[in-house]
């Protein structure tokens, strides 16, 4: 005699099981337009992007040094749905200390299943401050 904690007989057969439901596609990063790619000062500039499902994106921002070398400059997270999303790209933020210079972004959207698009880079320049008038009169004195 068999004891089971489940009702019936535990030597049958249970029938098919269930497929498994397993996101393992990746989203995907369509179209991405920035409003400048030229910024003045810290506050970033707008940014479209089309996105293949619900999650997050992700930047990472990297300075372009004199030789043109990436140096990673910090990172920035938003929350996606499916459609096309506006961010503020390149703002200054606690994760990313925007001065000037040359930068790329590569942007990665990650689903709710943790599968991870294809990176998008994208480029930007922050200019630094420009002289004001009264400054430039000074100077020449």
């Amino acid at each position: 005699m068999i004891v089971a904690d489940q009702p019936g007989n535990p030597l049958s057969n249970p029938g098919p099981q269930p497929p498994l439901n397993i996101d393992l596609t990746p989203p995907t990063i369509g179209e991405v337009k920035l409003a400048k790619t030229r910024l003045k000062g810290t506050k970033g500039t707008p940014m479209r992007a089309s996105i293949s499902e619900g999650g997050s994106l992700d930047a990472e921002y990297y300075r372009l040094d004199a030789k043109g070398h990436r140096v990673y400059n910090g990172y920035r997270e938003w929350s996606t749905f499916l459609g096309i999303n506006s961010f503020v790209l390149a703002a200054r933020w606690k994760h990313f200390k925007a001065r000037p210079g040359r930068y790329v972004a590569v942007l990665r959207a990650t689903d709710e299943s943790n599968n991870t698009s294809k990176p998008v880079t994208k480029g930007f320049t922050i200019l630094g401050a420009q002289p004001s008038p009264t400054r430039q009169a000074g100077a020449k004195r």
